[in-house]
């Protein structure tokens, strides 16, 4: 093993540890949290989500607090079950249980942790409402900038 090689190893391993343990969620999420209505139809949230090039988005209720979430195999299950008709069903009816919820001041390693399962996205709260929203393309895009500031 090249010295210089395991000693940038030990570096990078150091460093990664500082940032997700040091750094907070609201450095890396993202916002506003695109989200629908739970009476929205699937046709608008379709639109919704072609739109903003999103694989999943929340469900609020009427007082903005998140009910669910569609993702996109809940649309394609839905077209696949019902055909047509899915275009008219609302979101309430095809959605799936609400993405991890966490608060802004979490640490980054929180989110680490659950985007490493099959939790595509990490919502992010304030006072039970959506303020940003976390995804692996936000980790990988924070990581690269963060290794490009230090580089």
């Amino acid at each position: 093993v090249n010295p210089r090689l395991s000693t940038l190893a030990k570096i990078y391993n150091a460093l990664r540890e500082y940032v997700e343990e040091e750094v907070t969620v609201d450095r890396v999420m993202h916002s506003p949290v695109i989200t629908v209505s739970v009476d929205e139809s699937v046709e608008k949230i379709v639109k919704v989500m072609w739109d903003n090039g999103i694989s999943q988005v929340p469900v609020v209720d009427k007082s903005g607090y998140v009910i669910g979430t569609i993702h996109e195999r809940d649309v394609v299950d839905a077209f696949l079950k019902y055909k047509e008709r899915a275009l008219h069903m609302r979101a309430i009816d095809v959605m799936s249980e609400p993405l991890p919820m966490i608060s802004k001041n979490s640490k980054l390693s929180s989110v680490v942790k659950l985007l490493r399962s099959e939790v595509p996205a990490v919502l992010v709260i304030e006072e039970g409402k959506p303020i940003g929203i976390v995804t692996r393309s936000d980790l990988m895009k924070f990581f690269a900038g963060f290794w490009r500031e230090r580089g």
